[in-house]
């Protein structure tokens, strides 16, 4: 009974399997736009949001799912290089606002810049590639990150693009026991993961087992 134990044991351990993605961003500087409102320097880049903290460098961003194999944990990521081009400086960007709804009349009121990062002599944000979180897809596992393109000094006032990007996110496989999904499935989630992912060639690759 001992000897059973220790070999199951063994054989937990000898399928658990570290494992990494390489993911690869390009950003044009040609597609960054700015503008003037207030006194301030605006930064857009094509479609993206502007979900900073109110105060903080109004700086757009875009949100972006990676694909791991489906049953494994999220064990971090990691920036490998990262390559910029100046776009300037001496720009004061205008801080984070509230949104206001289109329908509404009345002005809000106007959030200054805030101590914590416009006296901060680095670039904001600290890090191009924030982690969100993992979520779960009908057996799929995504890692959702939300990716700068635009970085910001406040002191020196100098405006950054990030023209190419490779980021590493960690896995481990083996963790997790996904449930199984049928043939007619996988060809609907594939349909839906290749305009959500930035890696759709893994999505046969890490998707959950097939049931028959």
């Amino acid at each position: 009974m001992v000897k059973k134990a220790f070999l199951a044991l063994v054989l937990s351990f000898t399928i658990l399997q570290a494992g990494e993605k390489i993911v690869e961003f390009s950003f044009d500087p040609g597609h960054v736009k700015l503008g003037q409102s207030r006194g301030y320097v605006t930064v857009s880049y094509e479609d993206y949001a502007h979900v900073n903290p109110y105060g903080a460098p109004m700086l757009p961003s875009k949100g972006l799912s990676i694909l791991i194999p489906a049953n494994s944990s999220f064990q971090g990521y990691e920036i490998l290089s990262m390559n910029t081009k100046s776009i300037g400086s001496g720009y004061k960007v205008m801080p984070q606002q509230k949104p206001v709804p289109i329908s509404y009349k009345v002005p809000t009121e106007f959030i200054g810049p805030l101590d914590k990062f416009y006296k901060k002599n680095a670039f904001y944000p600290e890090s191009p590639v924030k982690f969100g979180k993992v979520g779960n897809m009908s057996g799929f596992r995504l890692a959702s990150f939300l990716v700068y393109p635009v970085i910001y000094n406040p002191v020196s006032g100098e405006l950054k693009v990030i023209t190419h990007l490779v980021l590493k996110v960690k896995y481990e496989e083996g963790k997790r026991v996904p449930s199984p999904i049928t043939h007619n499935e996988l060809t609907l989630l594939r349909n839906q993961l290749k305009g959500l992912v930035v890696n759709p060639e893994d999505i046969d690759v890490f998707a959950p087992p097939l049931r028959n």
